[in-house]
């Protein structure tokens, strides 16, 4: 089913408007409607009635027949009648649904195509933007995350705004107090732990824990990357701004609100090598000094 919008788009068209919205052009929309109400015409009276240029008529016709809209008598002078419009309609329906479904087909295809030229973009271009709600954090920014090629760096903080969603994550449901924006953030978080189990992508994540609430990093660890990946994850001190750097290009910064402590503001990505760098030698000095994480031994049954 259509969305609202659509629909009502939709039905704010006319004939006309909907026929161009189908992939018609205006002169093929013209000389079609025209032709409905002569019934049967010839290309010199069709074009008169439909104000489509005699040079263009013949292959505005052409192209309406490929379309299932119109039959022609091939005599001399080649006459044109509309087909029956529920018929007609049908044959537009189903020609537009297998291009549709063709195109939906190649966008993986495609999607592989754009990032090869995305990746060919100057290394030191820069480019900054900001989100001010966690819905866009989500779509425009943490999203970015599960793109990287070569290395995702993360901190987080257990004890601060993404603690609940952490949690939910671990115990795999969500909470009822979670709004849209917070199962967007979720599903985000979801789908970069897919692709940190991409081998290809080097990845370690800094988890920010009050000394009380470390034996409760260490638990989330071991549930979210278990046994094998635990040399991937450390407990880091407090209080750090949290952020990812993607691939050493770019850099996502979580806002906070200064009026509500431990409440997300939004959120920054910059596509800056340098500073991308820096945050990553920062990262490097916290990972030295921070806590490894032991995996656990399987507990022996019977």
């Amino acid at each position: 089913m259509a969305p609202p919008d659509v629909e009502e788009k939709a039905r704010a068209l006319d004939e006309r408007g909907l026929l161009e919205a189908l992939g018609l052009t205006k002169y093929e929309t013209n000389a079609y409607l025209s032709l409905l109400q002569l019934g049967v015409s010839d290309a010199r009276e069709l074009s008169r009635a439909s104000g489509v240029p005699t040079s263009k008529i013949y292959e505005t016709m052409v192209r309406l027949e490929a379309l299932g809209l119109v039959e022609v008598q091939a005599s001399r002078p080649r006459k044109f009648m509309a087909r029956e419009v529920g018929e007609a309609l049908d044959e537009l329906k189903n020609a537009k649904r297998r291009e549709f479904e063709g195109l939906l087909k190649s966008l993986p295809s495609l999607e592989q195509r754009l990032k090869v030229r995305a990746r060919t973009s100057p290394k030191e271009s820069t480019f900054w933007s900001v989100t001010t709600s966690w819905h866009d954090f989500a779509n425009k920014h943490l999203a970015k995350a599960a793109e990287a090629s070569e290395e995702v760096l993360i901190y987080v903080d257990l004890s601060g705004c993404f603690g609940d969603l952490l949690q939910a994550m671990k115990s795999g449901t969500e909470p009822k107090s979670f709004n849209e924006a917070d199962i967007r953030i979720l599903e985000a978080i979801r789908n970069i732990r897919k692709h940190l189990r991409n081998e290809k992508v080097s990845f370690r994540i800094l988890v920010g824990a009050m000394p009380a609430d470390k034996e409760a990093a260490r638990a989330w660890i071991s549930t979210i990357g278990g046994p094998r990946m635990s040399t991937k994850f450390r407990v880091a001190e407090p209080g750090r701004q949290q952020f990812l750097v993607l691939d050493r290009e770019g850099v996502i910064l979580l806002l906070m609100n200064p009026a509500r402590v431990g409440t997300p503001l939004g959120s920054t990505f910059a596509q800056d090598a340098g500073l991308a760098r820096e945050i990553v030698g920062a990262f490097n000095e916290m990972w030295d000094r921070s806590e490894p994480v032991v995996a656990r031994a399987p507990v022996a049954s019977g």
